[in-house]
């Protein structure tokens, strides 16, 4: 038995998922069902009638939030066991699609508009919409059936191929919201693992380069995977407000630096923002 039948086991058997990790260390555990994990985007004020894509949604840490927050939600993740888990743990909302499957590869574009423009003309009542194929190869609805989405998020495990998915499938005005780690945080340099990421200005012109030109960044402390704060650009952390060195939970670390030290030093230095631990980014086009 792996980790997400054991994961499976435990969001069906009703137990409250905030007391069953009180007595369990596993950091699987705490990733996958700690309430925690919603502070990312818990803030952030969406549309109640909009229809959001969810790009990665892994166990449905988010995907509930999303569901209480807008009319729709297109849950994406090619892990068809944590699929399994995301569906028992948000049974109880009906406006949430799974896609998923091992042969879907992150999904191409034509698939998600696809199966959005299918989902719109069920919801309608006149069954699912009928498709054409245009000369790029791509699906095409014919008129009457909602097009798109009002918000695509990526919420960790970002990658070019997603950005692209989701600037195809955003509606004009939309609303693409990520969170990534931070090529140059503090964490990377007081001795923990660097990914491989982006820093502010890369993942900045990444982003303007694909026409979003409205960014609006926001910085999770400790990180976006456990955040117990949000600054933002109008309101960054002062001298002393980070406390402690981020905490490490796979792997021990030898710390190289004292990253309380050094976060008051470039706070100083009007720094924070190139060497926050991660970033989450909302864009508009």
């Amino acid at each position: 038995m792996d980790i997400y039948d054991k994961l499976l086991e435990i969001v069906s058997s009703g137990e409250d998922l905030e007391d069953f990790l009180t007595h369990e260390e596993s950091y699987e555990y705490l990733y996958h069902l700690s309430q925690i994990r919603q502070n990312v985007i818990e803030w952030f004020s969406f549309k109640p009638d909009a229809r959001l894509l969810e790009l990665g949604a892994e166990c449905g840490a988010l995907t509930g939030l999303f569901a209480k927050r807008v009319r729709e939600v297109v849950a994406v993740e090619d892990n068809e066991k944590k699929t399994a888990v995301n569906k028992e743990r948000n049974r109880t909302y009906n406006n949430i699609t799974y896609v998923t499957g091992e042969g879907l590869n992150e999904l191409t574009r034509a698939g998600i508009l696809s199966m959005a423009k299918g989902k719109a003309g069920e919801a309608e009542g006149s069954g699912v919409a009928e498709d054409t194929t245009g000369e790029d190869g791509i699906k095409q609805a014919k008129s009457g059936a909602e097009v798109g989405f009002d918000y695509v998020t990526i919420i960790g495990g970002f990658t070019m191929d997603k950005l692209k998915t989701a600037s195809f499938v955003l509606k004009p005005g939309g609303t693409l919201i990520i969170a990534v780690e931070n090529k140059y945080g503090m964490r990377y340099w007081s001795g923990e693992e660097r990914p491989y990421t982006y820093s502010r200005s890369q993942l900045m012109g990444q982003l303007k380069y694909r026409g979003y030109d409205r960014l609006y960044f926001f910085y999770p402390v400790p990180d976006y995977t456990f955040p117990l704060e949000i600054y933002s650009e109008k309101n960054l952390p002062t001298k002393g407000s980070i406390k402690q060195p981020t905490p490490v939970y796979l792997k021990d670390k030898i710390l190289t630096l004292d990253e309380v030290k050094q976060f008051d030093m470039v706070i100083e230095d009007k720094k924070f923002e190139e060497y926050a631990n991660s970033f989450v980014v909302v864009a508009h086009k």
